[in-house]
């Protein structure tokens, strides 16, 4: 009879290993049937056992996930959110037509306009999460582009119960 390669005795020992493991796990879980789920980051604590200091990012953020915002209102709040954080874009145009637009069009006359569309996302406090830029690759200017992110200012909204998503279009010059 022959000698088990080195390969085949690794294989095997890995299929054994897996086996057991596999095994363990099911009699382990199983065995825990009657245990109290594990709770989860949307589970609410009613009782208030394993609160957050007052005051903490950790309260906030427990204070949000248990309230949702109104249905009655949320697409007004939306709106008005959405129209906060264009509004606080276009007060920026004149400092980013200066800083950005001006030095790149000295360089190169064409494209004469870019377009630079933000897709912007804030959570229920009213925090910016992420702004991110879809370019036109055709009508970019990519040094004018990576400067607006750079110095465009993405402002606080007021908190609004629910994240608010906004695509925001900035046109220069």
């Amino acid at each position: 009879m022959g000698s088990l390669s080195t390969p085949g005795a690794i294989l095997i020992g890995l299929t054994v290993a897996g086996a057991m493991t596999g095994t363990g796990l099911y009699l382990g879980l199983r065995a825990r049937s009657g245990a109290a789920p594990v709770p989860g980051p949307f589970v609410t604590d009613p009782a208030g056992a394993n609160a957050a200091p007052e005051g903490s990012p950790m309260a906030a953020l427990a204070t949000a996930s248990t309230q949702p915002p109104r249905a009655s209102n949320a697409p007004a709040v939306a709106a008005s959110a959405r129209t906060a954080i264009t509004g606080g874009v276009d007060v920026q145009h004149a400092k980013l037509v200066k800083e950005c637009w001006e030095p790149s069009v000295a360089k190169s006359p064409t494209p004469a306009s870019v377009t630079i569309p933000f897709d912007v996302t804030y959570d229920a406090q009213g925090n910016l999460l992420v702004a991110s830029v879809r370019e036109d690759v055709k009508r970019a200017r990519p040094d004018v582009t990576l400067c607006v992110q750079r110095l465009v200012e993405w402002s606080p909204i007021a908190p609004t119960g629910a994240p608010v998503r906004a695509n925001v279009v900035l046109t220069l010059p």
